[in-house]
């Protein structure tokens, strides 16, 4: 995709002509970006939402392991 500059020059009074074919295409080319740019939010979003179920899992089983250990040892001191 081009990005602005590739568009072409502006005239004298700053204003950036084009005819209307051109136009489709740098649009054709932006609203592909656009889609790149969801599907990739989309994937980091999924990423994100695994890793953090991963570390809520490991939260829990570590948490559930130590309590299993202190209890363990409680017993074991007490008898």
């Amino acid at each position: 995709v081009q990005d602005i500059d590739g568009l072409g020059a502006p005239g004298k009074d700053s204003k950036l002509e084009m005819d209307n074919a051109k136009y489709q295409a740098w649009q054709s080319g932006f609203k592909a970006q656009e889609e790149n740019l969801k599907t990739t939010l989309q994937t980091l979003t999924q990423k994100y939402s695994n890793a953090n179920s991963l570390y809520d899992n490991l939260v829990k089983v570590l948490s559930s392991t130590i309590s299993s250990s202190l209890e363990t040892a409680k017993s074991f001191l007490q008898g």
